[in-house]
């Protein structure tokens, strides 16, 4: 400052009036003004961030499973909108405190957190039964419910396992169906059966398992000595390749026949053999010998000559031929020729039939000799005049007929007892038409009046009582009183006056040349 300005100021420091500018006085009032202001905004912005009757509410959103919602800060005693929020294949209902709905536009009172309340869209569930019953309704689902499957259903021959969705997928019960109409479909396993092969004794085969549509493919088993016939039910009815199987299980036998082959023969001029069916695995047994007046029969042998015996085993059909060789005389014990006529045996002129000395199966003559039926009238007659009745229980029996009564007696009592009481076919007095039975076939027969008055006076008209007692074995058979054979009176009358039996009589014997019955005829 220089000293002219100094001289502007008084000595109390403050320049004349005259020297202060007007303009720079009113710039200070607008500054101060501005001041004042900016205090008060100031103040107001303090008090609204802070002070009484101007806090913020916090207001926070969950979505519940829809897209995120940023939160909102609301002053207290002032309101908000609320927001709407998206969740897919869901719709909006609102928004709860604390489980209780609230309103938009919201005033909060506190911090606040609200929650979105949601209900699923509806779609509809059908069902493909892929033939199964009963057919399930279609069923209105919301986003979000569990699946509860309809009644079970079911299908003739298969098992249900369940519902797929159209991508195969299972879906079980309690399970959240993706959003959307969709068709379920029911998921069918075949039904499986047992199908049991009982071979009957061939190869095992083991048990194999079908479901419905399946056909029998009929394996063919194997049995030594058979050949299969086919496989058959219960009921009878036979399964072929390509039947259909029923549903539930089935057990199937095998049917065999046996393998046979037919032994012909030839008797090279002795009486006439049947063929015979031998089956395979089964020894082959001499049928009853052929005859031949003045020969004897030796043996039988295949179209090379070797000789088949009794219990060989035949492989094929085959002829077999017969042997023969000079028969020379032949004498009982007692010293009567032993005759053979036409197969039939003569002992001093006397037919044989019994165990040793069969007759042919071809002898026949139908009935009672003539001369025997007349010889029992005469007895008859006689034995009426002294009180007695008599009667024929059996006379004449064909080889046939007495083969089936033979083989029904081995059903009965087996073949040892049977041999004991009844023939064997051709081996039987019966079928020379020259014996009989009388009134009773016990025993006890003989103790009755008519069998005392057979016993003693048969002879008298050419009879006598075959098999006496006690004579079993001699004669081959069990004491029979009322089985007489004609002999004529004069051969009759020297039996019964020797007391022997027909066999020492003559000198013969009484005994099958082959043990069994089953291997002289051959049967099983």
């Amino acid at each position: 400052m220089d000293n002219s300005d100094k001289a502007m100021f008084s000595a109390s420091g403050t320049p004349p009036a005259e020297s202060i500018p007007k303009k720079k006085k009113g710039k200070k009032a607008l500054i101060i003004a501005a001041a004042v202001l900016a205090v008060i905004a100031a103040g107001l912005i303090l008090y609204d961030t802070v002070g009484p009757g101007f806090v913020n509410c916090l207001i926070s959103f969950d979505p519940a499973g829809g897209e995120p919602i940023e939160s909102i800060r609301v002053k207290l005693g002032r309101s908000a909108e609320l927001p709407d929020p998206v969740r897919e294949n869901y719709t909006f209902t609102g928004w709860a405190l604390e489980g209780s709905m609230v309103g938009s536009p919201y005033s909060p009172e506190q911090d606040v957190t609200l929650t979105a309340e949601w209900i699923g869209n509806e779609y509809t569930v059908s069902f493909d039964m892929d033939g199964g019953l009963p057919q399930a309704e279609e069923t209105t689902y919301r986003t979000g419910d569990l699946f509860m499957p309809p009644e079970e259903p079911s299908k003739e021959g298969y098992v249900f396992r369940g519902w797929k969705d159209p991508q195969g997928e299972k879906v079980y019960r309690g399970t959240v169906l993706p959003w959307g109409d969709v068709t379920l479909t029911a998921h069918w396993e075949f039904e499986m059966y047992d199908l049991k092969l009982d071979t009957d004794e061939g190869d095992p085969l083991e048990p194999v398992q079908y479901h419905i549509g399946d056909v029998f493919s009929s394996p063919s088993p194997t049995k030594k000595g058979y050949h299969f016939l086919g496989w058959f039910s219960s009921d009878g009815t036979e399964f072929k390749k390509g039947d259909s199987l029923p549903l539930g299980g089935l057990t199937l036998t095998a049917k065999w026949e046996r393998n046979t082959f037919r032994v012909s023969f030839e008797s090279n001029g002795g009486s006439h053999v049947n063929s015979i069916t031998v089956n395979e695995g089964d020894p082959f047994n001499y049928p009853q010998a052929p005859w031949r007046d003045g020969y004897r029969f030796v043996r039988w042998t295949d179209e090379d000559g070797n000789t088949v015996s009794s219990g060989t085993v035949i492989r094929s059909s085959m002829t077999l031929y017969a042997v023969w060789e000079v028969k020379p005389a032949e004498y009982s014990s007692m010293g009567y020729e032993i005759i053979t006529k036409n197969g039939i045996t003569y002992v001093n002129g006397i037919m044989i039939a019994n165990k040793t000395y069969p007759l042919p199966s071809t002898y026949a003559p139908g009935g009672l000799t003539s001369e025997c039926n007349q010889a029992f009238e005469k007895m008859k007659a006689a034995a009426a005049n002294d009180g007695i009745s008599l009667w024929i229980v059996s006379g004449y029996r064909s080889y046939g007929t007495q083969e089936s009564i033979y083989w029904r007696y081995v059903s009965n009592d087996g073949m040892t007892e049977a041999d004991t009481y009844s023939a064997r076919p051709g081996h039987s007095e019966h079928q020379t038409g020259l014996a009989m039975d009388l009134n009773s076939l016990y025993t006890s027969f003989g103790d009755t009046p008519e069998g005392k008055w057979l016993a003693e006076h048969c002879h008298e008209y050419g009879f006598i009582i075959r098999y006496p007692k006690g004579k079993q074995s001699i004669t081959g058979y069990i004491y029979e009183p009322w089985h007489v054979r004609y002999l004529g009176v004069e051969t009759a009358t020297n039996v019964y006056e020797s007391g022997l039996t027909l066999e020492e009589y003559l000198g013969i014997t009484s005994k099958y040349q082959i043990a069994s019955a089953y291997d002289q005829f051959g049967r099983n």
